[in-house]
């Protein structure tokens, strides 16, 4: 709850722990900001997308979803 920015590298987690995660995730302020990889929070989520990129990594190409808190 007191994030106001939080990074998941998230490529490799089943929908249970992304749904874990956004449970978390939606205690923290509005206007705050959740970044993950490859996986966008579940639609259900009190977060936007505010932006999609895919970006080359290390390991390869992978889609950055930066999500806002309503």
């Amino acid at each position: 709850a007191h994030a106001d920015v939080c990074f998941a590298n998230s490529t490799c987690f089943d929908s249970t722990l992304i749904a874990e995660m956004a449970d978390k995730a939606a205690n923290m302020r509005s206007g705050s900001y959740l970044i993950t990889f490859t996986k966008p929070l579940p639609p259900d989520t009190p977060f936007d997308i505010i932006d999609k990129e895919r970006r080359k990594m290390s390991w390869g190409p992978a889609t950055v979803y930066i999500h806002q808190r309503r």
